[in-house]
């Protein structure tokens, strides 16, 4: 089988989605298929590669069985997508990670991100989905929408025992994920601030996407005179990155929206209690009350709470700890996952001949 595949940017950048995407393309190598990565430029919009010829003759170039399409670059494909059909029987299938409405903060970004994803959904031939929750938002814009779920492995990460709590210390939170707005770190940090002073130490490690949402953030701290307990540690490699999960009690992920979340996935490795967003995949990796809790996005005074009780109540903290542990080791590999997305592949390419 010989495979496109359409991404923005580079394949290598350090996100799930993308790491994603290179499993996929490594389980598709390691089996025989061939795998071509077309690598779109990045930019904010990318309604203007819809008309441009030379894209379209790239695309029509690919020797491919069938074209794969990371739901990322929907802005730049969502009509492209209609001329290529007419040109080429390709079969496309779009690769979905979330839907990239469902997780603005703005409620005009939100209807223009909606209106170019249900153009792109429309546009596609068949879909791979890395959560059941993912499918459904799909199927929210596109109802006959047909694919497969196949989720994302552990195995990339190593797991180890939790390190005992450390007495009277403060309660390390961990916060993991690019510096964006839906993100949701402006709302973590009013959360910490709720917190009775030196209860919570927040160690932000990411990269900065998006600068003056990052001075936003950084003016909320200095006004809310946390200067010394909120910490800004930017990317970090990955040896330095296990360090910090390693080290600290408790992943607060105040996204708005998750597709999955392989960020969770690498904290239950190490033991580590969660809160994650109630909206999107997250809920298929966490209990409520269990390995941690779920929250909608925007909950400051619940995200509150809930650090509160993990700081107050060592017996909840351990207990979710080894509940988050134990979890882990239930998730799926990625040969398992990437398996299912092959066995899709294979069927959507015979089904074409």
């Amino acid at each position: 089988m010989r495979a496109g595949l359409i991404i923005y940017g580079s394949l290598n950048t350090p996100t799930g989605g993308y790491l994603y995407d290179r499993m996929l393309v490594r389980h598709l190598e390691d089996n025989g298929d061939e795998v071509e990565v077309m690598a779109l430029h990045l930019r904010r919009w990318g309604l203007p590669d819809n008309v441009d010829p030379r894209l379209l003759r790239r695309l029509l170039a690919l020797d491919a069985d069938v074209l794969l399409e990371d739901e990322l670059a929907h802005p730049s494909l969502c009509l492209l997508n209609r001329r290529l059909r007419r040109s080429s029987p390709t079969p496309m299938v779009a690769v979905v990670h979330h839907l990239a409405y469902r997780a603005e903060r703005s409620p005009p970004r939100s209807a223009a991100h909606r209106q170019l994803e249900r153009l792109f959904l429309y546009s596609v031939d068949g879909f791979i989905f890395n959560s059941d929750a993912t499918r459904a938002s799909v199927r929210s814009l596109a109802p006959w929408a047909e694919g497969v779920v196949a989720r994302p492995g552990k195995d990339h990460v190593t797991p180890c025992h939790r390190v005992p709590d450390r007495g009277g210390a403060p309660l390390r939170v961990l916060y993991l994920g690019n510096v964006l707005p839906h993100k949701g770190l402006d709302d973590l940090v009013r959360a910490v601030a709720l917190l009775p002073r030196g209860a919570v130490r927040l160690e932000a490690v990411g990269a900065p996407l998006d600068l003056q949402f990052l001075i936003e953030v950084q003016e909320l701290v200095v006004s809310a005179g946390m200067e010394g307990l909120v910490h800004f540690h930017g990317r970090l490699d990955d040896r330095r990155r296990d360090e910090m999960l390693r080290g600290c009690d408790v992943l607060a992920v105040p996204s708005y929206h998750e597709g999955y979340g392989l960020v969770i996935v690498e904290a239950m490795a190490q033991g580590l209690p969660v809160i994650a967003p109630a909206s999107g995949g997250a809920g298929e990796i966490v209990t409520h009350g269990e390995e941690g809790y779920l929250l909608q996005g925007g909950d400051v005074d619940g995200m509150a709470d809930r650090l509160r009780a993990l700081y107050e109540d060592a017996t909840l903290r351990r207990d979710m700890s080894q509940r988050s542990r134990r979890r882990f080791d239930t998730l799926p590999t990625w040969e398992e996952g990437m398996s299912r997305a092959r066995e899709y592949l294979i069927r959507v390419v015979e089904g074409a001949r």
